[in-house]
Order: C-alpha cells, then structure tokens, then sequence
C-alpha cells in the first residue's frame, strides 16, 4: 500500500469501481451508426455481447439466401436487440 505523502500523482492510476474512461456519446454514435456489429459492445469491452450481435448480424446475412421467413425473423430480433442497446449501454458505461 502507498503512503501519501502530500503527492497525489503516485494515485493517477487508482480508478474506483463503477467509474469509467469510455465516452458515452462515442458509444451511442457507434451503436446508432453500425449498430448491428455490436461495434458499441466491443468499444464498452463486453466483448461477448459483441460476438452475440456479430454472429446474429451473420446468420441474417445468410439467411437471405436460404429462406426469407428466417432473414425477417431474425431482422427482428435483431431490430429488437438495436433498441435495448440503446438503455443498456447508458446502464453498462456507468
């Protein structure tokens, strides 16, 4: 444990939990932008809910060669996803 000895830059690197360095408005811009990537996931470093919406965004993909009932299905659900983003991203970047 460090002494403090009226120097506070020895505590520069200290961060309290629930504190973070990600910028809100990036994430938003990320998530509105190219959502669908999960490109806002990965910036918030919850890299599996990124993979999730990366790998949803590939089965769409190619689902519109196989059947069209699926690609919509999954366009929903994908839709569905976009938008909970939108509150979960304020409630995980705190």
């Amino acid at each position: 444990m460090a002494e403090y000895h009226g120097d506070l830059s020895q505590f520069e690197h200290v961060r309290f939990k629930g504190e973070s360095d990600k910028s809100l408005v990036i994430a938003y811009l990320l998530w509105f932008f190219i959502g669908g990537t999960g490109a806002h996931w990965f910036y918030l470093d919850d890299i599996r809910a990124g993979m999730i919406r990366m790998l949803l965004l590939l089965a769409l993909c190619l689902c519109i060669f196989v059947s069209i009932k699926v690609f919509f299905v999954l366009w929903i659900i994908i839709m569905l996803l976009w938008v909970a983003d939108a509150v979960m991203i304020a409630l995980f970047a705190r």
